[in-house]
Formats: structure tokens, C-alpha cells, sequence
């Protein structure tokens, strides 16, 4: 057991000071995963380390989830990331039309082939939806696309092949390619 899961399970235990030196010691990853959600939408008006701050505040409540492991918490913390840009885009774009754009690759062959963008709002509606009729391509394509993990990482993560993370994601974006043309 590494240093950042031992330190995960007294936080899980009662330690409050162990997410204060998971944070320290894992910031660095933090920080990279900050930078990938930013970049994803393209108009965030938070820098990376305000990023890293907002989804510190959404984990410290989260002392009761079952942490696996170093990979676990940073999986996590993109989720809260995702969660801090969605909610500022939501707030910002509560009354207008939003006009930012996200790249998906289209071609479910091949990940360097074709992309296209489509308005963020249709992405997020996507999302939604893809998370009540299919939770766990929902959850990969966030662990993915929004929060920057590898397919591997991914397959570490759900106790699962990278083969099989793979296959899903090809129909995770197969979906919502799908959803995204028709929106």
C-alpha cells in the first residue's frame, strides 16, 4: 500500500489532516488534470489552481467513500472538476446561448481520424442523458474526456481489462456522436 492510500484510509477513518497531505503530495497530478479539464472548455474562467481549490472543497465532504487508491482520488477529483466547469458554464449561461465548442472524435475505428465540434450545451445535455440510460459509459467518458485518464488508468479503476475500457469507449463516443448529430 503507497503512501496515498494509506493516507486516503485515515482520512476515511476520522484523520482530517490526511486530505490536506493527499493534496500536498498528489497536487502536481491534480494541477495536470486541472489544465485538461480547462482546456476542454475552452472559455473556463478559472486557472488551474483555482480548479484545484473548487474540487477540494466538493471532496473534503467525501471522507466516506471506500478510496482504492491514488488513482481512485484523482478519478474523483476530475469528477468534481467536471462538476466546479459545469456549474460556473451552467450559472454563466443561464440566459443565453452559449457558443463554446468541444471537439469529439467521430471516427469509433480509429482515435487520430476525423473530430468535430459540437456547442458544449449539446455535450452537457448528452451527458445527462447518457448518465440515466447508461451510468457506467457515462462515467467513463468523464473519467476520459473530461478528466484526462488513460484507458488504462480507467481499467485499473473499474477492476476491469484495458481491452475492455477500450471496446466501451468506442461506444461511449459511438452514442454520443449519435446524440450530438441528431441534437
Amino acid at each position: 500500500m503507497g503512501k496515498p492510500t494509506e493516507l486516503l484510509h485515515r482520512w476515511k477513518d476520522g484523520d482530517e489532516a490526511a486530505i490536506h497531505e493527499i493534496i500536498e503530495l498528489l497536487y502536481g497530478e491534480l494541477r495536470i488534470a486541472a489544465v485538461s479539464q480547462i482546456r476542454k472548455h475552452r472559455d473556463a474562467r478559472l486557472q488551474p489552481t483555482e480548479l484545484v481549490n473548487e474540487a477540494y472543497l466538493k471532496l473534503r465532504n467525501l471522507n466516506e467513500v471506500d478510496w482504492q487508491d491514488r488513482v481512485h482520488f484523482i478519478a474523483m477529483a476530475s469528477k468534481a472538476m467536471q462538476q466546479v466547469l459545469l456549474d460556473i458554464y451552467r450559472k454563466e449561461n443561464a440566459n443565453k446561448r452559449a457558443h463554446d465548442k468541444v471537439t469529439l472524435v467521430t471516427s469509433v475505428i480509429a482515435e487520430e481520424a476525423e473530430s468535430e465540434e459540437f456547442e458544449f450545451e449539446q455535450l452537457v445535455l448528452a451527458m445527462e442523458e447518457l448518465a440515466s440510460t447508461a451510468p457506467d459509459l457515462h462515467e467513463l467518458v468523464s473519467l476520459k474526456f473530461f478528466g484526462g485518464l488513460t484507458h488504462s488508468e480507467i481499467a485499473e479503476i473499474n477492476s476491469v481489462s484495458t481491452i475492455t475500457i477500450k471496446r466501451r469507449w468506442r461506444a461511449a463516443r459511438a452514442w454520443l456522436f449519435d446524440r450530438l448529430v441528431q441534437g
